[in-house]
């Protein structure tokens, strides 16, 4: 997948790649679904998350959410919160149970460790325990969730031995994440109408079918989603 660096959202759809882990033969094959950024300029955030419910779909289950920062950025903006509940209005609160936090532009070498520690006074540690809080001030999380600082642009052949010892770690930690036993499974919300998430209504519970005689309660439970991506 591309990288982005100017105003134009680098990746504009939703997009799947299957292959070996960390692009070794010898690894097992893993699925990726790529979404763009939150705060897509061609506002698109809305669109982009109910792709990725309707990916779900066909895929049955998904073992990590792995929501993926810039390491430089110390706090979520307003574009972002909203992305991320979103997610929690679609998936549930279980979502949480599978989200990981990758926070890139964060560079293992000693430069950058040692810049962000006289200018920031920050480390992994210090940036997990934030997140954390912040996770659950903005949205009541009450679970820890897992940090992980992966360099994209790691290369092993011109880099000091700290950065690969930092990149085999976390990369081993995620691999452990996301093969913990449990994978998140489709709701049924998940499994709505292909209409649902424009507007149509579904009928979610109906109990006609077992009326039997005049006078006995009827009861029928239609489910509307109301988080229009139009802000309707």
């Amino acid at each position: 997948f591309g990288l982005g660096h100017e105003a134009v959202s680098m990746t504009s759809s939703v997009d799947w790649i299957v292959g070996h882990w960390l692009g070794d033969d010898q690894n097992p094959l893993v699925t990726i679904i790529d979404t763009p950024g939150t705060g897509d300029v061609q506002g698109r955030n809305c669109d982009h998350a109910l792709h990725l419910a309707r990916d779900l779909k066909k895929l049955g289950n998904i073992n990590t959410f792995l929501l993926t920062y810039k390491g430089t950025d110390n706090r979520f903006d307003t574009g972002l919160q909203d992305q991320i509940k979103l997610f929690v209005t679609i998936f549930g609160d279980d979502f949480w149970q599978y989200v990981g936090s990758e926070f890139s532009f964060w560079s293992h070498d000693i430069v950058n460790v040692e810049e962000r520690m006289e200018e920031m006074d920050i480390d992994e540690e210090y940036k997990h325990t934030d997140w954390n809080e912040q996770y659950e001030d903005l949205f009541n999380v009450d679970i820890e969730i897992p940090s992980f600082f992966i360099n994209p642009v790691f290369d092993e052949d011109n880099c000091e031995q700290v950065e690969v010892e930092k990149y085999e770690e976390y990369t081993d930690n995620l691999w452990e994440f996301m093969n913990n036993g449990s994978a998140y499974e489709c709701d049924q919300r998940c499994k709505s109408p292909s209409g649902y998430f424009t507007g149509e209504p579904w009928l979610w519970e109906d109990t006609a079918n077992n009326v039997q005689r005049v006078g006995d309660a009827l009861t029928i439970v239609w489910q509307i989603w109301i988080h229009g991506c139009n802000g309707e």
